[in-house]
């Protein structure tokens, strides 16, 4: 449980070039003011991963990120983020990020707004503004208890993800693959997000829609 005063329990943040996900020592000291990198015109999107702790009253995550060790701009609150959540990992999308040398961290939050202290920092440094290809497929429409098949041949070098962000809750075949299938119980409209990734992070988009009609 958090506490209801100072720093809580630690989390692990991992960027997607490490495979180990492990709780590491988190920065205790306070944040120093810092001044951002100089603007870049080149900004990528970037995909964040780490473990999800393993308690219920996590209310949200705040992101964190630097241009020095230990000296973060102001956090991004992303949330929750259940539904980027798989196999106990969580999925973010970080937007527009320059290219250059950046520092992450993270906190959690609860409900009362008590917060964790910060996650172990990882380093990532970006030198490609050229994200793989994301193609989630064409919409599709079709009846209740259709098997529909989403998303495209694997681009060279790509990790994928994908996240159901509308309709009623369905199991995906293959959440991990640039492929995946699902078939629809209810009539509805269901919308799907790929994120395409490579070994820095670096990271597209694309969504698909598909209308489920009682036959």
């Amino acid at each position: 449980m958090f506490a209801s005063v100072g720093l809580v329990h630690r989390v692990a943040l991992a960027s997607v070039v490490i495979s180990l996900m492990v709780v590491a020592a988190g920065c205790t000291g306070q944040l120093r003011p810092t001044h951002q990198a100089p603007p870049n015109t080149q900004t990528v999107n970037l995909l964040l991963r780490w473990r999800a702790p393993n308690q219920s009253d996590i209310a949200g995550y705040r992101v964190y990120r630097g241009s020095a060790s230990h000296e973060y701009g102001p956090p991004l609150n992303v949330g929750v983020l259940a539904k980027a959540t798989f196999d106990g990992v969580v999925y973010y999308v970080y937007p527009k990020v320059p290219l250059g040398r950046w520092y992450f961290a993270l906190k959690t939050y609860n409900a009362a707004g008590a917060e964790s202290e910060y996650s172990n920092e990882k380093v990532i440094d970006i030198t490609s503004a050229i994200p793989p290809q994301a193609d989630a497929g064409p919409n599709q429409t079709g009846n209740v208890g259709d098997v529909f098949i989403l998303g495209a041949a694997p681009a060279k070098e790509a990790s994928y993800f994908w996240t159901q962000t509308a309709g009623p809750p369905v199991k995906l075949s293959n959440r991990l693959g640039s492929r995946t299938q699902f078939s629809a119980a209810e009539a509805g409209t269901y919308r799907f997000d790929l994120v395409a990734y490579d070994a820095q992070g670096v990271a597209a988009e694309a969504m698909v829609d598909v209308v489920v009609k009682s036959p």
